[in-house]
């Protein structure tokens, strides 16, 4: 049976943050455009149907959910060594965890919308520019029945594709395979900078409520305040923050140098987290 519900944020990680019930871990979801809160269980949670589906021949739909599966399964480990640990200086789960944090600033349906956005404009601009005028379209057309990627009797009418093109009323989708494809090369550009910055634990308090986490957890974010400029994982002077559990997270920056700094960078990040 080809699975269909896949997971953009593990369920494994959602754990840290549920409640342990009978049958299932609960969590508290507050739903930012409802502005409503409600209980569900993780397997609702981060979820969206196909997000993982291919069409490649020769291989199951669901290959790359299926290897997803397996990497998770270490990963998964290795986060419960850290919980428990309470400390992220084991090397190898260390390594771990910054390849979940690799995977989770990366494969997320926010940035899958904006690279398909992103596509689209550049569609529509193509498409505006080929309809300027009829010898542009007849030419246009001439080259793509050529190269036989339309069918000869092929409906092209200049009238009706100016008229389809100006009412903007369509949709640009980008397939899902083209997606990973680009999560892809986009981890495997991000993940040594991870690995170049210095990692401070945070400790809650056990008075305090403790760490949540969202749909996006890896919050990559100026260590100024001040600065509010594009943003980039290579950039020096930033800081990520990423949520482990409830009662541990994690702040990591290229220029921690000792403790006591480590510290103070969380100061920064508490106000960026209130101004926003």
């Amino acid at each position: 049976m080809v699975a269909r519900q896949h997971h953009y944020i593990p369920q494994f990680y959602l754990k840290g943050f549920a409640v342990a019930r009978k049958k299932s871990h609960q969590l508290v979801v507050f739903d930012q455009k409802s502005r409503k809160t409600f209980s569900t269980a993780t397997k609702n949670v981060a979820v969206e149907r196909d997000f993982n589906r291919v069409e490649i021949e020769g291989q199951p739909p669901d290959a790359v959910e299926n290897a997803m599966a397996q990497i998770e399964t270490e990963l998964a480990s290795a986060l419960e060594r850290i919980i428990a640990a309470k400390s992220i200086r084991h090397p190898e789960d260390r390594s771990y965890l910054l390849n979940l944090v690799g995977l989770l600033a990366i494969r997320n349906p926010r940035l899958r919308e904006r690279w398909r956005d992103f596509e689209e404009q550049i569609m529509k601009q193509v498409m505006s520019l080929a309809t300027a005028t009829p010898e542009r379209w007849a030419s246009q057309v001439a080259r793509t029945k050529a190269a036989g990627y339309i069918n000869k009797d092929a409906d092209t009418d200049y009238a009706k594709m100016r008229k389809f093109v100006t009412e903007d009323r369509y949709r640009v989708e980008v397939p899902t395979g083209r997606h990973i494809a680009l999560e892809m090369e986009g981890f495997k550009a991000v993940l040594p900078h991870l690995f170049k910055r210095e990692w401070a634990l945070l400790r809650c308090q056990n008075s305090s409520g403790g760490f949540v986490t969202s749909d996006y957890p890896v919050s990559l974010m100026w260590s100024d305040p001040k600065n509010h400029g594009p943003v980039g994982h290579g950039l020096l002077g930033t800081e990520i923050v990423f949520p482990i559990c409830t009662r541990l997270a994690m702040v990591g920056a290229f220029e921690i140098e000792d403790e006591t700094m480590k510290l103070m960078h969380l100061r920064s990040w508490s106000r960026q987290l209130m101004e926003q």
